[in-house]
């Protein structure tokens, strides 16, 4: 902007001065926060916040909801940057906020939560040792999903678990739902991305889909336990990054311990969790894990009886209908 000023006389004289100054636009932004965390029960209240910056002020906030696909306006524009409501059925949800101020301009922010069962999903996580399984029992059992081990050894001699075919196959045939998992043993990034590519190859082997994620196990305190942190979060990532890439879900299994004290979960915010913590070998008494990430599974017992197996079984609890 240019302002000129002038001047004359009484005589009729003139002459003028100018000044100049630039005004910036700030640009408009907008961020929404939760007063939960990315997972929550149902039944649970939420209140969504919106927070407006920059632009010409005078804003106006609209709330849409994206839940299977389809997106409905929770709340239309106003003046009002909250939004509560009670969550509802389990799954993925997204809230999306749409801000604009008193010139028109407009932009949006989004925010993802999970909601999961409170009454918890039955499932199971088998390997080879549990030698071959009569699925059919299993299912009739009142299990609803099974992790099931796709690799074992060590990275010298890797190679696919004895029973995963057969595991997975009559798994799908009677109706339980399944995803996988492999014990971490990788200590540098390209010998997580053999892990993951020899787990991807096994998948696709199999001619079956994965309905939960792909786990990665990380607690072997000999191979991953002696890594720095930095390098573990790059561990991860790496084996994370081929199972990602080829379409599949990722989740972190870890003991409380580990979760705690040993992964920088605060670099895995967005990842799901399967702890393992027995406490009194129930689900009575929660898992107790507090921490980043979202806990869908817990294996609370490796003590567990069910029929169709012979000898004990992992026993787990799921939040989240994958």
């Amino acid at each position: 902007h240019k302002f000129t000023v002038a001047v004359r006389d009484g005589n009729g004289n003139t002459t003028s001065a100018t000044y100049s100054v630039s005004v910036n636009e700030l640009p408009l932004q907008v961020t929404i926060t939760s007063d939960r965390n990315t997972t929550v029960e149902e039944g649970v209240a939420v209140t969504l916040t919106a927070n407006a910056t920059g632009g010409f002020g005078g804003y106006e906030y609209r709330f849409t909801e994206t839940y299977e696909g389809v997106s409905t306006t929770k709340q239309v524009y106003s003046s009002d940057n909250t939004y509560t409501f009670t969550a509802g059925d389990t799954g993925e949800y997204k809230y999306t906020v749409a801000v604009k101020d008193s010139e028109g301009q407009a932009m949006s922010a989004s925010y993802t939560m999970k909601v999961v069962t409170n009454n918890g999903l039955q499932g199971i996580d088998v390997s080879a040792y549990q030698g071959t399984i009569d699925w059919k029992q299993v299912k009739n059992s009142g299990v609803d999903f099974a992790m099931i081990r796709v690799l074992t050894g060590k990275m010298g001699a890797l190679s696919v678990d004895s029973q995963f075919y057969n595991n997975i196959k009559n798994a799908k045939q009677n109706g339980i739902k399944v995803g996988v998992y492999r014990y971490g043993y990788a200590m540098t990034v390209e010998e997580a991305q053999r892990e993951a590519n020899m787990v991807v190859e096994a998948l696709k082997n199999s001619g079956c889909s994965l309905d939960f994620p792909v786990a990665y196990d990380v607690e072997d305190e000999a191979t991953q336990g002696t890594l720095s942190k930095q390098e573990l979060v790059n561990v991860i990532n790496a084996f994370r990054d081929v199972i990602e890439a080829n379409g599949y879900e990722f989740m972190i299994y870890g003991n409380l311990n580990w979760l705690n004290n040993k992964i920088p979960m605060e670099e895995f915010k967005d990842v799901d969790v399967w702890i393992a913590r027995y406490r009194d070998y129930t689900p009575n008494l929660g898992h107790g894990y507090t921490g980043y990430g979202n806990v869908t599974i817990w294996q609370y017992s490796d003590r567990g009886s069910v029929p169709g197996i012979s000898g004990y079984v992992d026993m787990n609890i799921g939040y989240y209908n994958y």
